[in-house]
């Protein structure tokens, strides 16, 4: 997975050493894979000569192939000797590469999915950047490490990134494919993948693209500082004021935004096609409200607050 991110999610054209940097890996599936990394000293070894191939990844020994792939050289950054896991777990906690593994421990082995969160995080991270200063008396070179502007995603799949509330939902029967409106303030920008997000409508979204010869390809769509508070059908919902501060859900309180009134309820009518409604007390108190629809409040800015409620048509 290292070696296909760090190619632009191309399968590079590798061979193999006639005598195999490690003991136990020739004529294994992954002994390109394991050189490639070796002369990117991404990785090491186990320190006898082995590399042990079969063996399971922890997520601290992943988080360090990450880290290193990076830039973070391993000796400056001590992920090696005695400490290596604690000073690993620092700079992954740090750079956010355990974002959506909060459960998970550090030592014990990956899952294949979780490995793939691991190295997606990864390229979603700055990359380290080495300078280096040179005495011109004596030739005496320093060497500096700093973050640099650019995620390894950007630097590798000359990616660009927009963010917004997801806003707007069309699909082309013809093409098989969905544009979405993102809105950011006051400009809005479409994005056609064939990819169905529809279930991040009224979100804060991450677009993940790249543009070559006048041609916009989508990589990913994906919630940002979102989340849906709670879900269940229309017919749980109580009423609240028009000046609420909460509504009651099955019983329980969810905080709304500052101006509750003016929480938008909108309803997914068919494919690609969403009904703006009304404010959610006023819909609540409908004597036609659909109490079979199911819904979800959205907090779409991360301050555990509703923000909009997507009511989804009742289906058998």
């Amino acid at each position: 997975m290292i070696t296909i991110a760090m190619n632009g999610g191309k399968e590079p054209v590798l061979g193999v050493k006639d005598k195999p940097t490690f003991s136990d890996i020739d004529g294994h599936w992954a002994e390109t894979y394991i050189e490639y990394c070796t002369s990117m000293k991404i990785i090491s070894g186990r320190g006898n000569g082995t590399f042990d191939p079969n063996a399971t990844v922890t997520a601290a020994e992943a988080a360090k192939m990450i880290l290193t792939a990076l830039g973070y050289d391993a000796a400056v950054f001590m992920l090696t000797g005695d400490s290596w896991q604690s000073n690993t777990d620092m700079l992954a906690n740090d750079i956010q590469l355990y974002k959506n593994l909060e459960d998970i421990s550090s030592s014990t082995p990956l899952t294949r999915d979780n490995a793939a969160q691991l190295v997606f995080n990864g390229l979603n991270a700055k990359v380290m950047e080495k300078t280096y200063d040179k005495v011109l008396s004596d030739g005496t070179i320093s060497y500096n490490y700093s973050l640099g502007a650019q995620t390894l995603l950007a630097k590798k799949y000359n990616t660009s990134e927009a963010t917004g509330i997801l806003t707007g939902v069309s699909y082309n029967s013809d093409k098989d494919e969905y544009t979405y409106t993102v809105t950011d303030g006051e400009v809005d920008r479409n994005y056609t993948t064939d990819t169905d997000c529809g279930y991040l409508y009224q979100m804060q979204v991450k677009v993940l693209y790249k543009v070559e010869n006048g041609k916009t390809t989508v990589y990913g769509i994906f919630s940002k500082d979102s989340s849906v508070l709670t879900s269940g059908i229309v017919g749980d919902i109580t009423a609240p004021a028009a000046t609420a501060e909460k509504v009651k859900i099955d019983g329980t309180e969810y905080k709304l935004s500052d101006e509750a009134q003016n929480i938008e309820v909108y309803e997914f009518l068919a494919a690609g096609t969403v009904d703006t409604l009304n404010d959610i007390g006023v819909y609540a108190t409908a004597a036609n409200k659909k109490v079979a629809y199911t819904f979800e409040l959205i907090d779409n800015d991360g301050d555990d607050k509703g923000d909009a409620l997507i009511v989804y048509p009742f289906t058998v």
